[in-house]
């Protein structure tokens, strides 16, 4: 077996890993990939900046912001010299550092590199194509997120007219543009817009893959999130339950998805008033979160301030100010790194 077989080989495992919510299993596997890289194949290789690149994303799944900033930028260095800054695979590698300082707020650095991806992949590809619409729908989630709804709305309308008119409308990237969309007009109060969207795609997804698949329990936590939203909760709850049993299935429960869909039923349950049973949920939370992605993380120091204002709620006032703080502290520290 050559070096570049094993390298390619540690990366699928890393990649299956991930796709398990084993996190640390995963950047185990990927940091082997890298050295067996460095050392086999030596630091300009293509292979050594997928490597780098793979154990950037896990990185940044974890909130080690600072370091998945270092590789992607020595990929994006090794690449430019390698393969030059008009291949597809560089503007992937943009792509993934956008996605990075959008997690982080710059979205101006952000908006830069996702605009340089979108110019290679046009150049390269045309703008017709799948990677050119992939390209417009990561910027029409970072105007999203920045609250640019308008330029979110059009982007993600273009974006999805290119799927739909290579794919036609039963396809997964149609399904993925109709949930974004469908996000952005929940965000903006067009609840009945979204519904419809959300629905859409959810039969998509369910015309090709069946019900026990990840993306029909996503589209079910969406939807169920929009009914919770518009104080619909005796439509929300079910679809919660029926999500929460499909990645239980799947993925067991110290999935990071599961603890999703777990925090988002909590969520309604503290709207309805049932708060010994969000309690245990949001600590369940925090259990999972805590082993798959460390006290450090983000995500981490939020579960802590959704049960803080659920103790604040039931006036367990010390226990709220304790959790705030150490929350506090953790996303202070996330911000510096």
């Amino acid at each position: 077996m050559t070096s570049e077989t094993k390298v390619r080989k540690l990366n699928q495992q890393a990649t299956e890993l991930r796709q398990q919510g084993n996190y640390n299993g995963a950047i185990a596997v990927a940091e082997e990939a890298v050295e067996l890289a460095r050392r086999e194949l030596n630091e300009q290789h293509p292979d050594y900046a997928i490597s780098l690149n793979n154990l950037a994303e896990l990185y940044r799944e974890v909130g080690r912001y600072a370091e998945a900033e270092s590789l992607f930028q020595q990929a994006l260095d090794i690449d430019a010299r390698a393969i030059g800054q008009e291949h597809p695979d560089y503007a992937v590698t943009l792509n993934n550092l956008a996605s990075l300082y959008v997690q982080m707020g710059r979205y101006t650095d952000a908006e830069e590199l996702y605009q340089q991806a979108i110019q290679i992949k046009g150049r390269v590809y045309g703008n017709e194509h799948d990677e050119y619409a992939v390209s417009l729908m990561n910027l029409s989630t970072l105007y999203y997120q920045a609250g640019r709804y308008a330029e979110a709305e059009l982007v993600c309308q273009q974006a999805l007219a290119i799927f739909e008119k290579s794919h036609g409308e039963q396809h997964p990237h149609v399904a993925g543009g109709l949930n974004n969309l469908a996000a952005l007009y929940e965000k903006m109060g067009r609840y009945a817009e979204a519904e419809t969207l959300y629905r859409q795609a959810l039969q998509i997804i369910r015309n090709l893959y069946g019900e026990d698949y990840p993306g029909v329990a996503i589209g079910l936590n969406n939807l169920a999130n929009l009914y919770r939203d518009q104080r619909r909760y005796a439509e929300a709850e079910p679809l919660y339950n029926q999500a929460m049993h499909i990645v239980r299935e799947l993925f067991g429960e110290q999935h990071p998805l599961y603890a999703t869909m777990l925090h988002n039923l909590a969520g309604l349950y503290v709207h309805t008033g049932r708060y010994s049973e969000a309690e245990a949920m949001l600590e369940k939370v925090l259990e999972i979160d805590r082993h798959v992605l460390g006290e450090e993380h983000p995500d981490y120091a939020m579960d802590l301030k959704s049960l803080a204002n659920l103790y604040r709620k039931t006036g367990r006032h010390a226990d709220a100010e304790r959790m705030y703080r150490q929350a506090e502290q953790i996303l202070g520290q996330s911000a510096e790194n």
